[in-house]
């Protein structure tokens, strides 16, 4: 029997999906009720048209209700945002203990001091996550309880995103009349469906590719390193189709989920397709060549930016568990591919893992992000002692023993 019921909502540019799910009294997680609608109301993950997207959010709560043949009060949101940048702040305090032993009230005390992050008014913490300690200036310390010095350093990476843009989402999840208990960025929440404990350790680069937005993470000695989002996604590939080869957007939409591919193939060099009429867009014969050709130059150039970020903070050379790509982009023909050439690293799709009854589109990339928030949002529930010990595993599983915050 479930003892709890727990929905997750990820509101996408161009899809909104939501999964309710069970726990079980030993944790595990079996999703009961599943809806992928149709979005609108958004552009780049930004809200646009707050009565449309208002809209959007009821029909996938309402759909995944009726899937799961239940009423729900409460959410979890993946918060997609075009603009996640990171801070790293440091926290440092005298250790408090006669003997010079770090406790774990040293340890808080660091932290908070380290999350005293000065933003600019318009910007709010998404999450705070622990990378490593010092004590009296040695370094790379994953956990210091236990050991002795007069000085404890602890280095946090800050996420933060536009305040009006993520408190709109917010809104806009709770005009479907329910209780929106917390937030996660879509990245993590990606690599939390999508990226195992040895890719992690390994060190590993996971991108989730939207329609409107690709967010990305970074994991390197153990510790999650950098992360961010950029305004660029599934649908400017779309647009660049539609504006290079003078297609309307459904008819290149169509032709880049049918036909699309990251990397030019042989085999298509001489090939056509035919796309139906749609209104005044007259039917058309395609070369694939060109097809995939606008569409190489526009992910060869996306890719290369997560690249930038990456060699940024000389993780490049330590991503030995490779790339992760999720989202809905991932399904893009060769995209993998591309994506390890770039890095010179292995290059999967990833897929959610850790919940029981997903198949289909459910069990494919496009629901990473919201899979990973079902996972999350399990870590927060009040539940028997046994599981008491899973938000300090959560907290390892983001960083060093990095701690989300809302």
């Amino acid at each position: 029997m479930a003892d709890f019921h727990i929905a997750a909502l990820d509101i996408g540019t161009a899809r909104a999906r939501a999964v309710i799910a069970d726990q079980l009294d030993d944790g595990s997680l079996i999703a009961r009720g599943i809806a992928d609608v149709a979005s609108d109301g958004l552009e780049k993950s930004l809200i646009v048209d707050f009565p449309v997207a208002c809209d959007v959010v009821r029909n996938a709560i309402a759909a995944a209700e009726d899937d799961a043949q239940l009423k729900i009060s409460d959410v979890y949101l993946v918060l997609s945002h075009p603009d996640v940048r990171p801070a790293v702040q440091t926290g440092t305090v005298h250790i408090t203990n006669p003997s010079g032993e770090v406790t774990e009230a040293d340890i808080d005390a660091a932290a908070e001091a380290a999350r005293q992050a000065r933003l600019p008014p318009d910007r709010t913490v998404i999450h705070s996550i622990a990378q490593d300690f010092s004590v009296d200036g040695h370094e790379g310390i994953l956990d210091p309880r236990g050991m002795s010095g007069n000085v404890l350093r602890h280095r946090m990476l800050i996420l933060h995103g536009d305040t009006t843009a993520l408190d709109n989402r917010v809104r806009c999840a709770a005009s479907a009349q329910v209780n929106v208990l917390d937030s996660a960025f879509g990245g993590l929440c990606a690599a939390l469906a999508a990226l195992s404990p040895a890719q992690k350790a390994a060190g590993a680069v996971v991108i989730d590719l939207g329609a409107g937005s690709t967010s990305f993470v970074v994991y390197a000695n153990r510790s999650l390193v950098h992360a961010g989002s950029l305004g660029i996604g599934g649908n400017h590939l779309t647009n660049d189709l539609a504006w290079g080869l003078r297609l309307s957007f459904r008819q290149a939409e169509q032709l880049k989920l049918e036909y699309g591919s990251a990397l030019p193939r042989a085999r298509d060099e001489h090939r056509s397709v035919s796309l139906e009429a749609d209104g005044a867009f007259p039917a058309r014969m395609v070369r694939l060549s060109d097809a995939h050709a606008i569409l190489h130059a526009r992910m060869d150039e996306l890719l290369r930016w997560v690249r930038s970020q990456v060699d940024a903070v000389g993780a490049l050379h330590r991503i030995g568990g490779g790339l992760v790509l999720t989202g809905g982009g991932a399904r893009l023909d060769s995209a993998d591919k591309l994506a390890g050439r770039l890095f010179n690293a292995p290059c999967v799709v990833g897929r959610p893992a850790g919940i029981a009854g997903l198949s289909g589109e459910a069990a494919g990339p496009a629901f990473a992000s919201v899979c990973g928030m079902l996972r999350y949002a399990a870590m927060q529930q009040p539940g028997p002692p046994r599981r008491r010990g899973w938000r300090r595993w959560f907290d390892r599983l983001l960083g060093a023993n990095g701690e989300p915050v809302t």
